[in-house]
């Protein structure tokens, strides 16, 4: 696999997701206070099927109040995503202090990302749609 130097664009990109994902640690609390402001599933609504997105804010609330079994139960994938935003974001900075270089991956492997990408959101509904029926 090759590699290449951290460009400075991305060396700011990585203190800003640094930054974000610092930022939403500290503001989950308030998650729990907003969660009742936010609206119902409209396609859920509508359909009587979940959306692919159906559990999000439950799993938000349950990983916010340090339940993250149940918030895996609620949207498997939303918890692993939000793990990678926030474990990333912790990394990226020191990634960019050290001035690490960057892998470049090839466009068969970004095909194979997009393929299981893909995969993982379909398993997700139909982890959702045998859930919540």
């Amino acid at each position: 696999m090759r590699s290449r130097p951290l460009r400075e664009g991305e060396r700011q990109l990585a203190w800003v997701w640094g930054v974000s994902s610092v930022v939403s640690l500290l503001l989950a609390p308030l998650w729990v206070k907003l969660a009742p402001l936010l609206p119902r599933c409209t396609f859920r609504h509508l359909t009587g099927f979940p959306c692919p997105t159906c559990g999000s804010t439950r799993a938000a609330l349950a990983l916010a109040s340090g339940h993250p079994l149940e918030a895996f139960l609620w949207n498997p994938l939303v918890v692993i995503l939000g793990a990678l935003f926030v474990g990333g974001g912790l990394l990226a900075p020191a990634w960019s202090l050290l001035r690490l270089p960057v892998p470049v991956l090839s466009t068969g492997a970004w095909r194979a990302i997009r393929v299981v990408a893909l995969l993982a959101i379909l398993a997700n509904w139909a982890h959702l749609v045998i859930r919540m029926r």
